[in-house]
Parts: structure tokens; C-alpha cells; sequence
């Protein structure tokens, strides 16, 4: 991956699998948290001995029927549930001061917003898990994450202006590059400016 010019993975899928999550069921390591979070820290240590940051994916995990990448979930669990049984699994992200967050609505931190537009939501992560690293959504064009904005640009200025450090817009590579361009370029400029300032984080560590 490094030969390639990649430096950032967003991997290691680092939640338990649980539920009837039968669509993602075979991207986890495990259902037994333990063993989860021993593979994904292996993963991660890996992809860093390659000379490749990993950024630990979905805080703070939505097992459910649903496929967030088609509709929203709801995640029942408490904040006292989402901090000491579910965050567990995503502590070894402060070493690499990454982590994308699932896409789903936490009616115990905010009953209105998805996760991706909570300001809620990232001030629990920040200050009560707490986690000081960079911090992203998953893609914003997953039907979960559509969040009343049918523009990636509104989208992007959403998450941001919520708490995201940085922003996935797209994972469908059939679109047109020029328009996806110009969806990127509707970012505000304090946004870049931001994350240019916190970009550092994301510098390997010897």
C-alpha cells in the first residue's frame, strides 16, 4: 500500500459482531469483543509496520438488521453502555489518533441528529470516551447519512460544522469526477484551514 502512494486505511473494522447484522456479518473478526479488539490491534499493527496509518472504524459500532449503507439505524444503547462496553473496543485508536464513526441515530445523545451531524455526538467521543484524535464520518452518500442534504457539498459543511475533523463524500467511483470536484469544492474554507491544523496528528510516530 505504501509503494502505492496510500498512507491513510480506513481499516481496522474494530466493532464486535452482534445482532442480526447478516449483510456485514463477514467483514468482522468476531463476536467475542476480546478477540475482536486483539485482531484489529494486530491489523492495525500491521498496516503501521508497512509504513501505513489505520484508522479505526465504526465508533462506537450500530450491530442491527439494517444496512446503514441503505437506511438509518436507531442504536437503543445508553451513554454509560456506550462508554464502557462499546468504546473498550476502539481504544487502541488514540495511538494513531484516528477513528470514523458509524452512521446511525443514538436517541440517548441525540434523538434529532444522525451521528454524522450531532454535535452531541462528537462532544461524547471527545470529552467522555475521550478520544483527542482525528475524527470522521463514514461516507455521506450512504442512504443513512443522507441527513435532509441531497447535496454531498451541504453534506460535507454539515458534518463538519457538527464536529467532523474531515469528510468521505463518495465511495462510488462511476461518478463523474468534475461533478464530485465540485461538490468538494463547496467545503468552507475555515473547515480547511482546521483540518490543515490538525493534519499533524496523522503523522507516524517513531
Amino acid at each position: 500500500l505504501k509503494e502505492l502512494g496510500i498512507d491513510v486505511v480506513f481499516a481496522p473494522l474494530a466493532e464486535a459482531a452482534s445482532g442480526d447484522d447478516i449483510h456485514h456479518r463477514s467483514r468482522y473478526f468476531s463476536a467475542d469483543p476480546a478477540v475482536a479488539k486483539a485482531l484489529a490491534e494486530a491489523f492495525a499493527q500491521g498496516l503501521d509496520e508497512g509504513g501505513v496509518t489505520p484508522c479505526y472504524k465504526h465508533f462506537p459500532g450500530a450491530p442491527s438488521k439494517t444496512d446503514s449503507h441503505k437506511t438509518a439505524q436507531r442504536i437503543d444503547d445508553s451513554p454509560e453502555t456506550l462508554r464502557t462496553e462499546k468504546a473498550p473496543l476502539f481504544a487502541n485508536a488514540a495511538r494513531w489518533n484516528c477513528i470514523m464513526t458509524a452512521h446511525a441515530v443514538y436517541p440517548a445523545l441525540d434523538a434529532k441528529n444522525a451521528s454524522a451531524y450531532s454535535p452531541a455526538f462528537y462532544r461524547f467521543l471527545r470529552k467522555e470516551v475521550p478520544f483527542q484524535g482525528l475524527i470522521l464520518p463514514d461516507a455521506l452518500n450512504m442512504e443513512a447519512a443522507e441527513g435532509g442534504s441531497a447535496s454531498a457539498g451541504a453534506r460535507m459543511n454539515k458534518a463538519l460544522a457538527a464536529g467532523a475533523d474531515a469528510v468521505m463524500p463518495f465511495f462510488n467511483f462511476s461518478a463523474d469526477p468534475q461533478d464530485m470536484e465540485a461538490e468538494i469544492r463547496q467545503i468552507s474554507p475555515v473547515y480547511v484551514k482546521r483540518f490543515q491544523k490538525r493534519a499533524g496528528l496523522l503523522k507516524r510516530r517513531n
